[in-house]
């Protein structure tokens, strides 16, 4: 089930998480962000056309918490290769970005999902999603 997007959700873009790009093959394609709000950036050197970004909520009591994050129009040179998902939220007394939950496994070309289920994480405080294919 998705969730619909709460007005009082900021849009943050342009986050970078550092400590994952480095490790990452080198061009940006973007990514196509279909709810929360969200947005953020992708580094994957086999997908230089955009990949698409859906998220799967599920309702928990007065909220909506985070599955999975589903990512699709892979390109097949990144079949095979590992990825790493990482949502992102702020936090408002240390005033920056903040890493929520991490997800990594093998992509596949096409589409695949990262598993957030059991995270916890509320709907409502993701304002990224990071996604790094390397290999």
């Amino acid at each position: 089930m998705n969730a619909p997007r709460k007005a009082s959700l900021a849009v943050l873009a342009g986050v970078a998480i550092t400590g994952l790009v480095g490790a990452a093959a080198a061009s940006l394609g973007g990514l196509n962000i279909e709810s929360l709000g969200a947005d953020d950036a992708i580094v994957a050197a086999c997908d230089d056309d955009g990949i698409d970004v859906a998220f799967t909520t599920s309702h928990d009591g007065d909220s909506f918490v985070v599955d999975s994050v589903d990512f699709s129009g892979v390109d097949d040179a990144c079949d095979g290769l590992d990825y790493v998902a990482v949502l992102t939220g702020f936090d408002e007394v240390a005033e920056e970005t903040i890493e929520l939950a991490r997800a990594n496994d093998t992509a596949t070309s096409g589409s695949f999902s990262a598993s957030f289920a059991g995270e916890g994480v509320l709907a409502e405080d993701v304002l990224g999603i990071s996604l790094v294919i390397s290999g």
